[in-house]
């Protein structure tokens, strides 16, 4: 099954098969993603913007939906740590023989002294006082695997803390599209 991405990526885990122009908001047209569910039940007050620039079919889809996703939901934690106010924009776009996709949040940032470390395994700095809970620490090293191993791309992280983070992912253009044959 062949998958529209830039569908998928605004749409967030639906799949079809019909193309989407750039300029079209499939956010608007597709059911509220997982993320968006997630903040309305926690009644915050976040926006997720979502800017697909272009159109392109993969079968790398899960893989690709499942490296955004997280990062979405980690935006999203970060956000809620902080003011539990705040924007996260999600960005696709064609960078030369690349496609680059941002995830970029308004939260605290991450301190540099646990940015070293965030995409080790079992690393983490989600902890529950109340509960006692500490996050299992796979989530980021999960998804700098898929995207190295499985899509043959990059990832890094810029992050200001205080003001914001902003995680990069480049995958050639040729991998993501070879995987249409």
């Amino acid at each position: 099954m062949r998958v529209t991405e830039t569908e998928a990526l605004c749409a967030a885990n639906r799949t079809a098969s019909a193309r989407l122009r750039p300029s079209e908001s499939a956010t608007s047209r597709a059911p509220k993603s997982y993320c968006q569910r997630q903040i309305e039940q926690k009644g915050l007050r976040i926006t997720l913007d979502f800017r697909c620039g272009h159109d392109f079919c993969t079968r790398d889809h899960y893989a690709l939906m499942s490296v955004l996703k997280n990062l979405v939901v980690n935006a999203v934690e970060a956000v809620e740590s902080g003011a539990g106010q705040g924007t996260i924009l999600i960005r696709e776009e064609k960078d030369g023989p690349s496609y680059r996709f941002t995830v970029e949040d308004d939260g605290p940032g991450i301190s540099a002294r646990h940015l070293d470390y965030i995409f080790t395994m079992g690393f983490s700095t989600k902890f529950d006082e109340k509960t006692g809970s500490i996050a299992r620490g796979v989530g980021l090293p999960g998804v700098k695997m898929t995207v190295e191993e499985q899509l043959g791309g990059t990832i890094g992280v810029e992050t200001r803390p205080g003001l914001c983070t902003r995680f990069t992912i480049l995958i050639p253009a040729a991998r993501l599209e070879e995987a249409n044959e």
